[in-house]
């Protein structure tokens, strides 16, 4: 008998399908860890099966591992907290002062998916580590984490990214999505074999680390990202909820009960859980009404304009929050970014990694009232 969900977070899950395992003629197999300087910065990049491609002279990928696992349980996290970091700053609002917004969907561990979706927007140089994006604003609306295989590569690649943006007048913004939440829970259904050792190798260069934590397979996992670990409070200076201008971000979409809660409090809660400030995280992102949840927004069948569809939930939103337009994730597009709702709502993510379709990477730019979706060259 499979133990429960932590927290019970979120809807029983149905696996996405993967065609990451078809041919690939330049695969290549390696062992053991690869160090890449990518403009220098290091990318550690452990994994068994590899393909060649050109970054900064040689980055080697390894498509997501495997399918994935029927919808599962596990078992709450029990280890000991950290202890809490000085409250972080969440933003919950933003003004764009006439700057371009660049939208980008789910990624999911892919990084050289990542990678095109950021140089097609003109945001980085060829090798993808430089930002060249000027006093652009980048917004990811979650999952980075699960179902790839460089989950920490892609991490430190924002990282770096937002600091070189903030330097030029830009800015970059990630949002939790369902798969953080899930993962600083202590859920880890959908982790590739190489992302657990790309933490292996993170957490073995740590002068502190224990030897037992190294001896189950998630070990180093479970140690850096618990609530108030070292990942997890990096994912607590993220908002869950972000308005830039008029446009509302959310990685599954703004329901008028979030409204209510109000963006501020959702975003203070979940940061709160993830530093170790709070022991469970808000309702907020747990059932499945959740901002990182639900499926209203996300394309399933059903009458969108009906008095019960998702256009007139959203109207509601939009009408409170004096926002004209939501851009959502979390429900893949097999035909690609698409506006629904008379162009009031975004569906953005395209299922990009090639631990769900492989898509090519698209993103949308927004200017005043225009928006604009741009398509990676293949």
């Amino acid at each position: 008998m499979p133990p429960s969900r932590p927290f019970g977070i979120g809807p029983p899950r149905i696996p996405m399908n993967s065609n990451c395992g078809g041919k690939n003629p330049s695969r290549v197999t390696t062992t053991g860890a690869i160090k890449i300087n990518m403009n220098k910065f290091r990318l550690c990049l452990g994994a068994s099966t590899l393909s060649a491609a050109t970054l900064a002279g040689a980055l080697l990928w390894s498509p997501a591992a495997g399918a994935e696992t029927l919808p599962g349980t596990i078992k709450a996290p029990t280890q000991t907290r950290a202890a809490p970091m000085t409250k972080p700053s969440i933003p919950s609002k933003v003004e764009t002062n006439g700057r371009r917004v660049i939208a980008l969907g789910d990624l999911h561990g892919d990084l050289m998916q990542t990678i095109r979706a950021l140089r097609s927007a003109g945001l980085v140089d060829e090798t993808g580590g430089t930002w060249i994006g000027g006093d652009t604003i980048l917004v990811q609306v979650g999952d980075i984490l699960d179902r790839g295989d460089h989950e920490l590569a892609i991490l430190r690649l924002f990282r770096r990214l937002t600091k070189q943006a903030e330097k030029v007048g830009g800015a970059v913004y990630v949002l939790n999505g369902n798969h953080e939440i899930m993962n600083v829970a202590g859920d880890f259904r959908y982790v590739t074999a190489a992302a657990y050792k790309e933490f292996d190798q993170n957490y073995a260069m740590n002068e502190n680390a224990n030897p037992k934590v190294m001896q189950t397979v998630d070990g180093a996992r479970r140690e850096l990202l618990r609530p108030g670990s070292k990942y997890a409070r990096e994912l607590a200076h993220n908002p869950t909820i972000l308005q830039v201008g008029d446009t509302l971000f959310a990685h599954a979409g703004v329901l008028p009960e979030h409204v209510d809660v109000g963006f501020d409090k959702i975003n203070e809660r979940v940061s709160g859980w993830m530093d170790g400030r709070y022991s469970t995280p808000p309702p907020q992102v747990l059932n499945e009404s959740g901002v990182v949840w639900n499926r209203t927004y996300g394309g399933e069948p059903g009458d969108m304009y009906g008095p019960q569809g998702a256009c007139p939930i959203l109207r509601k939103v939009l009408q409170s929050t004096e926002a004209k337009r939501m851009v959502v994730g979390h429900t893949p597009q097999e035909k690609g970014v698409n506006s629904e709702c008379r162009g009031q709502l975004w569906r953005i993510d395209v299922g990009q990694s090639r631990g769900i379709m492989g898509a090519t990477p698209e993103v949308i730019e927004i200017k005043g009232d225009t928006v604009t979706i741009i398509r990676a060259k293949k």
